[in-house]
Order: C-alpha cells, then structure tokens, then sequence
C-alpha cells in the first residue's frame, strides 16, 4: 500500500506523535482530586505534618503502630481467611480507612510484592497515577500510590512490611489525610 519510505515514516510520526500526546496528558476537565506533578523518591516521616488530634493504634503482636483522628471510630480487627486481618476506621463524616495486615509472599520483599499489586491493578482496569516511596520511623521502607479504579473513583494506597506482614492502609477519603496517618507508622517492641 504505501511503497514510499518518506511517506510511511511520515504517516507513522504522525500516530506515534497523536499517542505520545494522548499518553502524556496529565490535566483532564473536571478531575475531583488535585494529583501532585512531582512526587520526591524519598519522603522522610518526619517532614510529614498531620493536622489533627490523634489517638494511637497499636499492635504489640506484629509489631506496629499509628496515629489516626481522635474523632475516628475503629471497627476491631476482623480475620479474613487466613492470609489476611482487617481493621477499619470510619470518620463522622463518612469517610473510612482500612487497614489490612497481609500474610502474602514473597516475606520481607517490598519491591516484589509491589510488583505483584501493579500486576493485579492492571488486571482489575486500574490506572496507577502517582507512585511514591517512602522512609518511615524506624527506617521502614514504604510505598503510597494513588489509583484510579475501574469506575472511575480515586483510591489512595499506601504499604508497609512489617514482620512477616505487609500493612496495607486504603482510602478514597484523600491523599494527603493517608499520607499523614501512614507517616505516624513506627515499631513498638514486641511482648
């Protein structure tokens, strides 16, 4: 069909060049969260300021706690399965966070286990839209990300290992309220 090397490579800049703009896009009208341009590789816990009153969360079994609004209700910790426990906190307003603790493989290999998250966010339809790390007390590393899922709503997920678990903080409540209780994250001596 097209025998000119001049034209074919022409016409195949001109789609390349149509995809690399629809796939840069960051702005969208009418997006419902503002989604930060750019994110530090490293974000120390201590730089991270919360403004709220806050209660601890603490787990001695694992080994971990955290702050979270005062004014927050928690549901207790409820098991699922037996990989998994899960803790939520519900604001007067609505708003929930959860906490699940993750009995998964690989132990103790963030960066693995991150790898098989970003694989099950892309078999679900969800679009990674920010990927942070994070350093949190202790020395803990971290990961937050904010997701937009199938139906077009916005998550905030963040994950630390702890132990032979990995914490997994989710909200759509708001990136910056995660990003400040996730911060508060530190180890506490075990029994």
């Amino acid at each position: 069909m097209f025998r000119n090397p001049v034209i074919l490579s022409l016409a195949l800049l001109v789609v390349l060049s149509a995809c690399g703009a629809a796939a840069t896009a960051t702005e969208a009208p009418g997006l419902p969260i503002e989604i930060p341009t750019t994110i530090p590789t490293e974000t120390p816990a201590s730089r991270l300021v919360y403004s709220f009153e806050t209660v601890p969360y603490r787990d001695e079994a694992i080994g971990f706690e955290f702050d979270y609004p005062v004014r927050w209700t928690s549901s207790g910790l409820q098991t699922l399965g037996d990989r998994a426990d899960l803790l939520e906190f519900t604001a007067p307003e609505g708003q929930v966070l959860s906490l699940v603790l993750y009995r998964w493989e690989p132990v103790g290999d963030l960066p693995a286990y991150l790898t098989q998250r970003r694989l099950a966010w892309e078999a679900s339809g969800s679009t990674v839209l920010v990927e942070e790390s994070l350093t949190l007390a202790g020395g803990w590393p971290g990961a937050s990300f904010i997701l937009q899922v199938q139906d077009g709503s916005y998550w905030f997920v963040a994950y630390a290992p702890v132990g032979e678990r990995y914490l997994e903080f989710s909200s759509p409540a708001g990136y910056d309220l995660l990003q400040g209780i996730v911060s508060t994250l530190r180890p506490v001596n075990r029994p």
